[in-house]
């Protein structure tokens, strides 16, 4: 068996060599899990932020942070859908990572938009809102690099490598 993620010695039983990815496509799609760990990682070290530095309460806290899971449950099956009948000239995947790392750049700007000043309600509906729509940018732009790893191979071989 070839060393290479680009190239299996087996053929299936058709006789055809199975679909892999390039290594570049390969290695584009290793790098793109660095955007989605800092992502999450501001998504999670942001609740000290709030309890250390605007004093909020640590109960709101925690509603502003469960408010964001009880709605995804509803919006991953949708984009989901969409992202998979999605058939655009450069996949099906990547224009909504494309779109959603440019939105969670914009909402991370948003997050430290608030000012210590503002009334505790304010900074709880404020950052509930944005944060939210941070989680669940964030969740579509995970939802379609999972997706997208599970396609760059059908060789089960070089898909365990991956």
């Amino acid at each position: 068996m070839s060393t290479s993620l680009t190239a299996g010695a087996e053929t299936d039983a058709g006789g055809k060599k199975p679909y892999t990815a390039s290594a570049f496509n390969i290695h584009m799609w290793g790098i793109s899990s660095v955007a989605q760990y800092f992502m999450w990682k501001e998504f999670a070290l942001f609740q000290q932020v709030m309890v250390l530095s605007f004093g909020l309460d640590s109960r709101l806290v925690g509603w502003i942070y469960a408010v964001p899971r009880v709605l995804d449950a509803f919006m991953d099956p949708i984009m989901g859908h969409l992202s998979d009948v999605s058939n655009t000239r450069w996949g099906r995947r990547r224009p909504f990572m494309f779109v959603s790392s440019l939105l969670s750049a914009g909402l991370l700007l948003a997050l430290y938009a608030v000012g210590k000043d503002w009334p505790e309600w304010g900074q709880f509906a404020y950052l509930t809102v944005v944060l939210t729509f941070y989680y669940y940018v964030w969740s579509v732009y995970e939802m379609n690099r999972v997706a997208m790893s599970y396609e760059l191979s059908d060789d089960y071989s070089v898909r365990s490598r991956i």
